[in-house]
């Protein structure tokens, strides 16, 4: 049987709006534990929700100091008032593809490959469907992402939109932590820092090694223990 922080974990995966999200975090502050709650926090760059698992952390810090450990005290109403306010909507993506529609005989095969290495993949051509709001489904998957691959190229930064992406990832890695996994696609070095010196600092694998390898190093930035077992 799961536990009450267990829940509340796996409705968090299911929910993106910050409203419920705040209600979980601080419901997870309550119930769940100094370590995991820093685990949110590494991945987390809403400011209030920083602000409100910062609280919970403080409070669980204060509360080991004095001897109570009331944060990991379980609130038996808590499921039952969740379940009157949060909707599971949305789920969670391991890696959002940010990327340039000219390079998609390069993307398409490499955002199947990741999926059948049993990523949650967020790629347009697997989520958007006719009617959706591209700039809402785009700000969805970008905050339920726990990466972004983002495939450079000459026409990526030729793009609005990739830019945009990019904006939105490059915010979320200021709060800290490695969200930007570059892949360059017939660019090099010289001509990425051309376009940002910034983004050419950070290491990057080539689409020239081919879809198989370009999947192991994504796969490994993510978790490098997992590569083996999920081929």
């Amino acid at each position: 049987m799961e536990s009450e922080f267990e829940h509340l974990e796996h409705l968090l995966k299911d929910t993106y709006t910050t409203d419920e999200r705040n209600i979980l975090l601080e419901a997870m502050a309550r119930v769940g534990n100094f370590e995991e709650l820093g685990r949110q926090l590494k991945v987390t760059y809403v400011p209030d929700e920083r602000k409100t698992l910062l609280q919970g952390i403080t409070k669980h810090s204060q509360d080991l100091a004095q001897g109570t450990n009331q944060a990991t005290r379980p609130n038996k109403g808590i499921r039952h008032d969740l379940g009157q306010v949060v909707k599971p909507v949305g789920k969670k993506y391991d890696v959002f593809i940010s990327h340039a529609s000219e390079d998609k005989n390069f993307v398409a095969p490499l955002a199947l490959s990741l999926r059948q290495r049993s990523l949650e993949v967020w790629y347009d051509d697997f989520i958007l469907k006719v009617g959706d709001s591209l700039r809402q489904e785009i700000d969805r998957g970008l905050a339920q992402s726990s990466y972004g691959v983002v495939v450079l190229s000459h026409n990526f930064f030729g793009k609005r939109w990739p830019r945009k992406e990019l904006d939105g990832l490059a915010a979320r890695e200021q709060w800290g932590g490695k969200v930007i996994l570059p892949v360059w696609h017939n660019i090099d070095k010289e001509e990425v820092a051309s376009y940002s010196p910034t983004l050419a600092d950070i290491y990057a694998v080539k689409s020239s090694a081919g879809i198989e390898t370009v999947t192991d190093e994504i796969i490994k930035a993510i978790s490098p223990d997992s590569l083996n077992e999920r081929r």
